[in-house]
């Protein structure tokens, strides 16, 4: 007889589930893999190709993972679909095993984690659905997995109902309620009765009969509505804190048997859906959000949604998972719909926040009966971390939350996350055995190991919350040496994005302190739009594109002023006759490494290659016909830098130190690869805004607050440029301090950096 839990009737579920989106994998394979990835299993001797391979798997991290956390056979047999993804059609074993390999080598252990997570939520009967949603999720980026499982491992079971208490194996009416699809442990008894044969074949082929559920007693159930904020001010890590804050919320009122749907919204108000399978928890982790939402339309939405939801629901609980700033400017417009909205269902918030969580959010007294808030400082702080635990417990529970007290803000100093762990380098990098650990790292490097690259950013940038960090020295080599191999923290072109994810730093629309104190009192300037500034100054590897795709010979990427200039036809541009075709030090190898900073280049130069991004992001649908990349003007910088703080230099208020920032101190004399001073990190996460480089800003430089960007300069003018190079001194790293300059000057100790807008 077929035993439900014996290998053969586990790889048969394990087979039958995975061949409905994957190519069919040999039962044997399936069950080698299978239980491998369940339990640890005594393993074959021999030199045989298929022994090798099961060697192999059995070593690797995922699977280390994936057994210590006891996946279930849907977890299982997603991982197996995905492995048989593109199989090679061919009867040969070794391309078979070889792609399996390929394939495991890929996933994290993060993955793993956050697909057990989905997994385990699934209530009732799986469906096709849920198993391709488990395998979707195995298609998300390394580092949003990482941030998920980090997120999820902090957030506590948030209500003290088991969620598989409530399920039922058995049939309340019959033979009515029989299915033909199920888990192994709700087979009617009498299949197993059948000779064992019979009862594969019937597996196979969607034959055998399985207990459905009990129905829902006749009552009127209860609803959690989960409203999650996307969008511009939400990119990066606060997305990812309200999809997951809203996973939380979602098990929480799963598991005190209400019903549960997710409305997100961006600039536009998507419809619900449910947020139990994990099809639907796949939906709301890909979907991505553009643009700022109406809040009035928001909420016009919402209170429609309510009412037509009042006569199936006994009663109905909101929860907002939204940015602190969330509503701001319409608080009057709020202040005359909210009541009504409020009389409809119980309202609950989860405000979020760059860094430090805010003590009291705009609209908290009109929106909701009770809040919290939570930053993102929580990613990385252990104390902030605890705060956020405690919050979101509080949110869970029926009681009015008292408002938290206000925090100091924290760097949002950026994170590598997606390094596999598991990896002989890790307790090498937690010791802070630096050395050993380059050691390790630098022939996988060159031998184009990916894991190796992300490794060596992490050694360079640290983890959250660090307080050691590798020897400058050390980072420095580690930089050039990710810069000949390819770096994965700078940006792809064709997806708008770093390899590593984090390359933009958003700011959302508000007000901050501008100017200088040393010459002049800061005063409180405000911009209504919200923007992304790039975390690394523009590079020698990523600008080198732009001349590859023949930038200096194209006159669509040059302003008026611009193209002239160029071909050194007027004197009054200042290019010695001679006609221009790459920045000035393009061939000093003192400057011109892959991942320094681009230096040598005017002002027009910077701006065509912002035009000539714009174009290459439009036509590969990371931007919108409206958006575009432009330099930043002195009132984006300063609020990149300072944040809604009025610090005196990116980082905070300490003295400038050769841990901060590449300056005369550090006695340097030259320009270092991006990012190798993480201490000098702004609160948005920004790198070297402080040292290496100035920068060309889009600002004139008689009217430093002036809001409009320039898009072109006349050559006899001057524009600003933040004040902090290589060669300066530590008076010059303030936030305000400004140089001016003709835009024709090309000089080795200034370059750029970008702002994305969204139309």
């Amino acid at each position: 007889m077929l035993h439900v839990n014996s290998p053969t009737g586990r790889a048969l579920s394990w087979q039958q589930r995975a061949a409905s989106l994957a190519p069919a994998l040999p039962l044997g394979l399936v069950a080698d893999l299978g239980m491998l990835l369940v339990a640890e299993q005594p393993l074959p001797t021999g030199t045989d190709a298929y022994t090798l391979f099961l060697r192999e798997v059995a070593q690797l991290p995922v699977v280390a993972t994936a057994r210590s956390l006891g996946l279930n056979d849907l977890a299982v047999a997603a991982m197996l679909a995905h492995l048989a993804a593109g199989v090679p059609a061919t009867d040969d074993l070794p391309p078979l095993l070889d792609h399996l390999a390929t394939r495991l080598r890929t996933l994290a252990p993060a993955d793993v984690r956050f697909l057990h997570a989905v997994a385990t939520q699934t209530p009732g009967v799986a469906k096709v659905a849920d198993l391709r949603g488990l395998r979707e999720l195995l298609g998300v980026a390394d580092f949003q997995h990482a941030l998920f499982d980090e997120v999820l491992a902090f957030t506590p079971a948030l209500a003290d109902v088991d969620p598989g208490a409530s399920m039922q194996t058995y049939t309340a009416d019959g033979y009515g309620g029989l299915a033909r699809s199920g888990s192994l442990d709700a087979i009617v008894p009498s299949e197993w009765a059948l000779p064992s044969d019979l009862v594969a074949y019937r597996f196979l082929n969607g034959e055998l009969l399985y207990y459905g559920h009990e129905r829902p007693p006749e009552r009127r159930p209860r609803l959690l509505l989960l409203l999650v904020q996307l969008g511009d001010a939400m990119a990066g890590d606060l997305e990812i804190l309200a999809k997951a804050g809203a996973l939380a919320l979602a098990r929480s009122g799963l598991a005190h048997g209400m019903a549960v749907q997710v409305i997100s919204f961006d600039a536009a108000v998507h419809p619900p859906q449910g947020l139990a399978r994990p099809t639907e928890v796949a939906a709301l982790v890909r979907r991505s959000g553009q643009g700022r939402p109406d809040l009035l339309r928001v909420v016009g939405h919402v209170a429609a949604h309510l009412r037509a939801q009042a006569s199936t629901y006994s009663q109905i609980e909101v929860c907002w998972c939204v940015h602190a700033q969330f509503g701001r400017d319409e608080r009057a417009a709020l202040a005359q719909i909210s009541p009504d909205l409020r009389r409809q269902a119980r309202s609950r918030v989860l405000f979020l926040s760059p860094g430090a969580p805010i003590a009291q959010p705009g609209v908290a007294d009109l929106l909701a009966d009770q809040w919290v808030s939570v930053g993102s400082a929580a990613l990385y702080d252990a104390e902030e971390q605890a705060r956020a635990i405690q919050a979101l417990r509080d949110l869970a529970q029926p009681r009015r939350r008292v408002p938290p007290k206000a925090a100091a803000s924290a760097p949002q100093r950026r994170v590598v996350v997606a390094a596999p762990r598991g990896d002989p380098v890790q307790p090498l990098l937690e010791q802070g055995a630096w050395e050993a650990a380059f050691d390790l790292l630098e022939p996988r490097a060159r031998s184009g190991d990916a894991a190796a690259r992300r490794w060596l950013a992490l050694l360079i940038e640290g983890e959250r919350g660090a307080t050691t960090f590798a020897p400058l020295g050390l980072r420095l080599r580690a930089a050039g040496l990710l810069g000949v191999m390819g770096d994965p923290r700078l940006l792809d072109p064709q997806r708008g994005d770093a390899p590593l994810g984090g390359y933009w730093c958003h700011l959302p629309a508000g007000s901050f302190w501008f100017g200088d104190a040393q010459v002049g009192q800061l005063e409180r300037q405000s911009l209504p739009y919200a923007f992304s500034i790039g975390r690394y100054l523009v590079t020698n590897s990523e600008y080198r594109r732009f001349l590859n795709a023949g930038g200096y010979q194209q006159r669509e990427w040059w302003s008026a002023n611009g193209w002239p200039f160029l071909q050194a036809s007027e004197s009054r541009f200042k290019s010695n006759g001679r006609q221009i075709t790459h920045p000035w030090y393009w061939a000093d190898p003192e400057y011109n490494q892959p991942n320094q900073p681009l230096v040598g280049i005017s002002w027009w130069e910077a701006a065509a290659y912002c035009a000539w991004l714009t174009a290459q992001g439009r036509a590969a649908g990371w931007l919108g016909a409206n958006d575009l990349i432009r330099l930043p003007t002195a009132l984006e910088w300063e609020y990149a830098a300072r944040g809604d703080q009025a610090r005196r230099y990116p980082w905070g208020d300490a003295a400038p130190s050769a841990a901060h920032a590449n300056f005369d101190q550090t006695q340097i004399g030259r320009t270092t690869p991006v990012g190798c001073f993480p201490q000098g990190a702004a609160a948005c996460g920004a790198l070297d805004l402080a040292g290496n480089v100035m920068e060309w800003l889009a600002t004139p430089e008689d009217a430093p607050s002036h809001p409009t960007p320039l898009s072109d300069v006349d050559p006899d003018a001057q524009v600003l440029l933040s004040h902090a190079a290589f060669d300066d001194d530590a008076s010059a790293l303030r936030c305000g301090a400004h140089s001016e300059s003709g835009p024709f000057a090309r000089y080795l100790d200034r370059g750029f950096r970008m702002v994305l807008i969204r139309g």
